[in-house]
């Protein structure tokens, strides 16, 4: 009688695409034994022993900081998935319709891990043409390495240059589902670190333009006191007005690509309540500030930002907090307190 799972003629191959020649259980569990890691502590809930090493070399190869080991690959994708959902405000993520993440997990992509895919290609891998002409804001791109559906399909690797930079200048979070990156990087002729760079989070010009605006920042604080003497009121309105005009051609750029605030309640509300606290009146309350203690002592209560910030997130968005909070909440403070005394040393002398 035939065998329909096909055992006899799989035990008789010699050779395997994408995976390794299937041994005994028996054998396997003998090649553990014999390994020189056997020997370490067993790991605690993935923590310690064998999996650090693991994780330690696996992190070494993909030229990464740290690496960590998901007893499910499917899991850790689902989960990598909906941090990308959430970090972007969408649910859209652009996948390939053979992609197993689509096709063989029951639609957990969409059933569990919450995303709206939109599907890209037929039967060959997409490419960057197919990405460019998406006009919905997405929450990541998914590129199989290879599309095993497909038959073991890899992009073009300019293709996939190509789809990394499109990511890259929109700011889209490139996935690779890289359960056969090893082989991939195979195919290509290339390093695994170089593979592993084309869907990394690399430092950008919004990075820049940040450390820009604290320094710009810190010559507001320092030109106050040089101001017009004018109504407070007016001052705002001035500078608010000029920062608007200045930023119309960056509000292009992000509409452009995709990003357009959706109106509705929340949106409207946020919008409300920035211009009324954050902007108006913690411009006028600073520059008041300024005017009482002057730029120097005022200036480091500008790092009470990052401060009230995760405490928010603490308190609203169910942020867990870690030790790190409290030596930053700690750090800050001291550096306040540090210029505020030194501040009123010089004062009274």
């Amino acid at each position: 009688m035939p065998d329909p799972s096909g055992a006899a003629i799989k035990a008789a191959c010699t050779h395997w695409l994408s995976q390794h020649v299937p041994v005994p259980v028996g054998e396997r569990l003998r090649g553990l034994a014999s390994s020189p890691h056997a020997a370490l502590e067993p790991d605690v809930y993935g923590k310690g022993g064998a999996v650090a090493v693991l994780e330690a070399r696996t992190a070494e190869l993909l030229g990464k900081p740290a690496a960590v080991f998901v007893a499910k690959g499917m899991t850790a994708q689902l989960c990598s998935l909906r941090a990308h959902i959430e970090a972007r405000g969408t649910t859209d993520v652009a996948i390939h319709p053979q992609s197993h993440l689509d096709v063989d997990e029951a639609g957990a992509i969409e059933r569990v891990g919450g995303a709206a895919a939109i599907r890209l290609g037929r039967y060959r891998p997409f490419g960057v043409a197919e990405l460019q002409a998406v006009t919905d804001r997405l929450a990541a791109v998914v590129i199989e390495l290879p599309l095993r559906r497909s038959g073991y399909l890899l992009p073009p690797l300019g293709e996939l240059k190509a789809i990394s930079a499109h990511c890259r200048d929109h700011r889209i979070p490139l996935h690779f589902d890289g359960a056969r990156l090893w082989e991939a990087a195979a195919a290509y002729g290339v390093p695994l670190a170089d593979l592993a760079a084309l869907a990394a989070i690399q430092v950008n010009a919004g990075d820049i333009s940040f450390a820009a605006a604290l320094f710009v920042f810190g010559l507001y604080s320092a030109l106050m006191p040089k101001r017009p003497k004018i109504n407070p009121l007016s001052l705002i309105s001035f500078t608010t007005g000029a920062g608007a005009v200045m930023l119309i051609p960056l509000v292009g750029w992000e509409i452009s690509g995709g990003d357009v605030l959706k109106s509705d309640t929340l949106t409207i509300s946020t919008v409300v309540f920035v211009v009324i606290f954050p902007s108006t009146m913690a411009y006028l309350f600073f520059n008041r500030g300024i005017e009482l203690i002057g730029p120097n002592r005022a200036a480091p209560f500008f790092h009470l930002v990052p401060v009230f910030g995760s405490a928010m997130a603490i308190l609203l968005l169910g942020e867990k907090p870690e030790l790190f909070h409290l030596v930053g909440y700690a750090l800050v403070l001291a550096g306040i307190f540090t210029a505020s005394r030194r501040g009123s040393s010089r004062t009274r002398t």
